[in-house]
């Protein structure tokens, strides 16, 4: 019988740790490949609910590097949790300090509601018009290709300002969702956080009509000799469905996506003060986990 996430649970288990029996890995932040150099570098922060029913808001911090015919999006905070997998050594005397001996937690720069995201977006690759698009599940990378969207946007009368620029309301359904941006015509690219492009200027904030997600620009860089990377790593090709039907058993059947993947994993889940620990296939899921596509 599959045990589901009720509300008192999903308060206590936030006090454990899911355990993973195997090794973990994570992208390495060693196998890069240059695309090319960065132009223009936008900052976002990412505010969205991962928990439906006691509609917790989550953060994480994304950057929007453009080049000269490319541009790749992708969190900051998932780039450094990869770097620290890769330096045992980064935070061990506070790993130890707070009961983390036996390995690295590569999260304990992370405020309590932080939490990185595993997708990464390309445009223009691996030739012009297309977006390459990859995320993480478990152990393995999955990606795809699609022709960069058409947003069928509805440019607005109505404006503000936004970090010092001028912004214009557009509003657009994409993807089963409502979504509600503003973007200025003072930064002269169609592009913005996510797939959210087309508009002629660059999206500086944008929200979905239901409140699971919004992405606010925070900051500006012009770097100096610094690029566009994609990771050279090993790669299972799929569709953009096939993305959605794994993050969907994310959350309907994390166990049985773990075993999977070659991973043993447990979760532990309090009940009248007792823990009880969930390791079979289909035994455990998750509440709701939205996603930024629905179809």
């Amino acid at each position: 019988m599959k045990t589901h996430f009720p509300f008192f649970v999903v308060l206590l288990f936030t006090l454990f740790p899911i355990v993973v029996n195997g090794q973990y890995s994570r992208r390495d932040v060693r196998q890069k490949q240059p695309i090319e150099a960065i132009n223009l570098r936008i900052i976002y922060d990412f505010h969205f609910v991962m928990d439906t029913i006691r509609k917790q808001i989550f953060e994480d911090r994304y950057a929007l590097e453009i080049g000269t015919n490319h541009a790749k999006f992708q969190s900051i905070f998932s780039d450094r949790v990869d770097s620290v997998w890769r330096h045992p050594y980064l935070f061990g005397v506070e790993n130890i300090r707070r009961g983390h001996a036996s390995g690295v937690n590569p999260r304990l720069w992370m405020e309590p509601n932080q939490r990185e995201n595993q997708d990464i977006y390309l445009w223009n690759f691996p030739t012009a018009g297309l977006l390459h698009v990859s995320n993480r599940f478990v152990v393995r990378t999955y990606v795809y290709t699609e022709e960069i969207p058409r947003i069928a946007w509805q440019i607005e009368d109505s404006t503000q300002m936004i970090l010092g620029y001028f912004a214009q309301k557009a509003t657009a359904r994409f993807r089963g969702r409502e979504w509600v941006v503003w973007f200025t015509p003072e930064i002269p690219h169609s592009l913005g956080p996510w797939k959210l492009s087309g508009l002629p200027g660059l999206v500086v904030q944008a929200e979905t009509a239901d409140g699971f997600f919004r992405f606010t620009m925070i900051g500006i860089e012009t770097p100096t000799g610094e690029y566009i990377y994609r990771h050279n790593a090993p790669e299972i090709t799929t569709t953009r469905q096939g993305i959605l039907r794994l993050w969907r058993r994310s959350w309907e059947d994390p166990i049985g996506l773990s075993n999977d993947h070659g991973v043993q994993m447990g979760i532990p889940v309090m009940r009248d003060g007792q823990r009880t620990w969930y390791s079979d296939p289909g035994s455990f899921s998750f509440p709701y986990r939205p996603f930024l596509e629905l179809e």
